[in-house]
């Protein structure tokens, strides 16, 4: 596509591409994660001297922009929240399970938190650039080694 020399043309051209990719980011977000990831890449392309005039650009940017706030809510998620969310043998305590996700690795941490928080499996992989039977196979792992941390700390394990 040519270059649009017009300020007001290139913001046009901006605004009309909104639909686009809104109904592209759907495919693999939740509306309102699709909506807010269009809306900023629209923001910061207005806000460049020289806004790109292509659709990768524009989707790249909604992209980055979907896992960047997946990453910061991800961050804000507390160690005790995704505790309780977890489902617990009887005999233990949010306290017990909280240790035992502290001595797993961070990224099997990471991923039972992102699960207890009702992150679905497609979401996480999108954020991860994996696919998702790849995160099916490390959270299964990953329950496995809490599994085996909590058998130690209840003193179960044989």
């Amino acid at each position: 596509m040519g270059v649009i020399a017009n300020k007001r043309d290139r913001q046009l051209w901006l605004v009309n591409q909104r639909q686009w990719l809104v109904a592209t980011l759907r495919r693999r977000l939740p509306p309102a994660a699709a909506e807010d990831a269009a809306q900023e890449a629209l923001t910061r392309a207005l806000a460049t001297q020289s806004p790109p005039q292509t659709r990768r650009w524009l989707l790249t940017t909604a992209r980055n922009a979907a896992v960047d706030a997946w990453r910061r809510e991800r961050r804000s998620i507390s160690l005790d929240a995704a505790a309780h969310e977890l489902s617990s043998p009887p005999t233990l305590d949010r306290v017990q399970i909280a240790a035992a996700i502290g001595r797993l690795s961070s990224g099997d941490a990471r991923l039972l938190r992102d699960l207890a928080a009702g992150y679905r499996y497609r979401e996480i992989a999108v954020a991860l650039r994996v696919s998702e039977e790849a995160v099916r196979q490390r959270a299964a792992r990953a329950r496995t080694r809490l599994a085996i941390e909590l058998a130690r700390t209840s003193g179960d394990e044989k």
